[in-house]
C-alpha cells in the first residue's frame, strides 16, 4: 500500500516492490502465490474500518490466496503440495507452517494457519465463495 486511500481508490494507493526472496531458515517452506483473492474487506483493511491493527504505507496488502510449495526445510510441509492461506499481493511467500512471514497481518489472538489442499476440488476452491472456513478450521464443502 503507497497511501491510505481516500475515496475510490486509485493505482496512486499502490506501489509495485521488487525484493529478493530471502534464503529459508530451519522449518520454512517457500511457496509460489498462485491466485490471489481481491475482496472487499481489503478496502476496510487499508483504512481500519473493521477495528484492526491499522496498516501503514508500505505495507503488503493482506489477501488470502492459494499456492504451491516451491521449497521446503520443513518437516510438515513437502515441496510439491498445494496450500492456501493469508499470502497477502505477493508472488512468494514464506512459512513456518503456522503464519506467513512476509505478511502478518495481526488478528488479535488469532493466526491465519497454513492448510492443506484437496486434490479433488479446484485450486481457487478456498478462495471462492465456497471456499470460507468452518469455526473448526476446516473448508466447507
Amino acid at each position: 500500500m503507497a497511501q491510505l486511500p481516500a475515496g475510490m481508490l486509485k493505482a496512486a494507493d499502490f506501489r509495485l516492490i521488487e525484493e529478493a526472496v530471502p534464503p529459508l531458515k530451519e522449518g520454512q517452506a517457500l511457496i509460489e502465490v498462485l491466485y490471489t483473492l481481491i475482496d472487499p474487506i481489503i478496502r476496510g483493511w487499508m483504512v481500519n474500518w473493521f477495528g484492526f491493527v491499522p496498516m501503514a504505507p508500505g505495507a503488503l496488502i493482506p489477501a488470502m490466496g492459494v499456492g504451491r510449495v516451491v521449497d521446503s526445510r520443513s518437516p510438515g510441509i513437502a515441496a510439491g503440495s498445494i496450500v492456501s492461506g493469508m499470502y497477502g499481493w505477493q508472488n512468494y511467500a514464506i512459512t513456518d507452517g503456522q503464519t506467513i512471514l512476509l505478511d502478518q497481518l495481526p488478528y488479535g489472538d488469532q493466526v491465519m494457519p497454513i492448510r492443506g489442499h484437496d486434490p479433488e476440488l479446484p485450486l481457487t476452491y478456498p478462495i471462492g465463495i465456497l471456499g470460507g472456513l468452518n469455526d473448526d478450521g476446516l473448508f466447507r464443502h
